[in-house]
């Protein structure tokens, strides 16, 4: 299925079958799980990550994201490789995606998410750590900064969790007070 799915993603332009063989790898990678699907991994990371950087049509990038968030959440430490490009990846398309384009920025949000949890605890570590740690958090403001209410909700999400694995690099007394003002 997913050699199938990739063969379609190749020869396939047309943007709602691309959304769903994109979306059908990451429901692969999910149900069969990290061990099952790891020949399978480098593959359908860099098609995905190819899809999601396709500005053309903002319904594959989303649903590749989307495809990418449930990879990550399965693959654990096997995605942990694929975290630096993936998290550049989120970056750029929060800096270069029109505001207007909410669920680009939304399912942004959900994979920066996932990427956190990839992590884990190791980001309270010192060394090459601390500049992943740096762009989750700037990626996380970046959505907070947003004037859409659901990806502000997708930038708390991620603030949280970064709460949660390096307590002392987030502030959220200053989040409270923020919530409470807006």
């Amino acid at each position: 299925m997913a050699q199938y799915s990739f063969d379609k993603l190749k020869n396939c332009r047309d943007a709602n079958n691309r959304t769903g063989y994109a979306l059908a790898l990451g429901s692969l990678h999910r149900y069969v799980g990290s061990l099952g699907s790891g020949q399978h991994l480098n593959t359908s990371v860099s098609i995905l990550l190819a899809l999601a950087q396709d500005a053309t049509s903002s319904l594959v990038q989303s649903w590749s994201l989307v495809a990418l968030s449930l990879i990550a959440d399965t693959g654990g430490g096997m995605f942990r490789g694929y975290v630096e490009p993936s998290l550049n990846l989120c970056l750029k398309l929060l800096l270069d995606t029109p505001s207007a384009n909410v669920d680009v920025m939304q399912c942004t949000g959900k994979f920066v998410s996932a990427l956190i949890n990839t992590m884990g605890p190791e980001l309270q570590l010192v060394g090459a750590v601390e500049g992943t740690r740096t762009s989750f958090l700037i990626a996380s403001i970046m959505m907070l900064n947003s004037s859409d209410s659901l990806v502000q909700a997708e930038a708390i999400s991620c603030l949280q969790q970064l709460h949660l694995f390096t307590p002392r690099h987030v502030h959220l007394d200053r989040l409270v007070i923020r919530l409470c003002v807006s």
